[in-house]
């Protein structure tokens, strides 16, 4: 399996526009305990995606 990771400029958005096209979630919005807010997807060949909000990371 890969990894993959991403960022977004609002990650709640991104979240729900996954949601409307049925993305298979792992877990939903979390907050890690170094402030940084991520959800993880599979994509359709079942890759794992790791999504985080980009204003957590500058």
């Amino acid at each position: 399996m890969l990894y993959f990771y991403f960022t977004t400029s609002d990650l709640e958005a991104f979240s729900k526009k996954l949601k409307s096209h049925n993305v298979t979630f792992i877990h939903d919005i979390r907050l890690h305990d170094w402030g940084e807010k991520v959800i993880r997807v599979f994509d359709p060949d079942g890759h794992l995606l790791e999504i985080g909000d980009a204003h957590n990371n500058e």
